[in-house]
């Protein structure tokens, strides 16, 4: 996405969540009209992917959530991500920082993780190894939870129209179980696989068992279309 990862975007150039998922706009505009994909998002990133579902739904087979945020019809897109911070007790934030950044599309809620929060919520399950390689490459990222940083409303005939695949993840100390069955249960979904042995950035705690769950949605839905 951008102003993430290796993304030279600035995280202040960004004036909506559609500039933010604009790199998988752009992918999904390339395709053929008779190409399709199965896209796969990880936490936040389940936004990205309902994005480009409601843009692009009949390039789509299948939209794959990985203990990821699941939004629906009925609230706005950034409804749960938003109930779930203002459940959250302060102290159960640990060393994460929460701010306001001036952005180019106004006053947006900012996230960075501490190395308390990585160690004790995201990596609880994963090497050693890579919780210090986290610690060194994580960015402070938009939370997206303004409203008006939302141009695109999910619909029926976009969003809604497209099959999806949850894969819940039990042991998740970030997003909990109890938080992933809510959104499933408020979405609805085609298909929800439970996950054990995995913390919350599950393709490095358990990237096997990732895969071969992601080929075998793979084969089902490609064979099937």
């Amino acid at each position: 996405m951008a102003a993430s990862g290796t993304d030279s975007t600035n995280l202040l150039d960004l004036r909506s969540f559609e500039d933010y998922t604009q790199p998988l706009i752009d992918l999904m505009s390339s395709l053929d009209s008779l190409e399709k994909v199965i896209l796969v998002g990880h936490s936040q990133g389940g936004l990205n992917i309902s994005l480009v579902m409601e843009m692009f739904p009949k390039k789509i087979l299948v939209g794959v959530y990985v203990t990821a945020i699941l939004p629906d019809l009925v609230h706005p897109a950034h409804y749960w991500p938003k109930k779930f911070l203002d459940e959250t007790p302060k102290e159960a934030l640990l060393d994460t920082v929460l701010s306001c950044l001036d952005t180019l599309g106004g006053r947006f809620t900012s996230i960075a993780f501490g190395p308390k929060t990585i160690t004790t919520r995201l990596y609880t399950l994963s090497p050693p190894e890579d919780v210090e390689l986290a610690k060194t490459l994580l960015r402070p990222s938009i939370l997206f939870l303004e409203q008006e940083s939302w141009r695109y409303p999910l619909s029926e005939k976009g969003f809604g129209s497209v099959k999806k695949v949850y894969i819940s993840c039990v042991d998740d100390e970030t997003i909990s179980v109890i938080s992933q069955r809510l959104m499933i249960e408020s979405c609805g979904v085609d298909q929800v696989i439970e996950m054990e042995g995995a913390d919350h950035m599950v393709m490095i705690s358990n990237p096997h068992q990732l895969c071969k769950y992601v080929l075998g949605i793979v084969n089902s839905y490609a064979n099937a279309n």
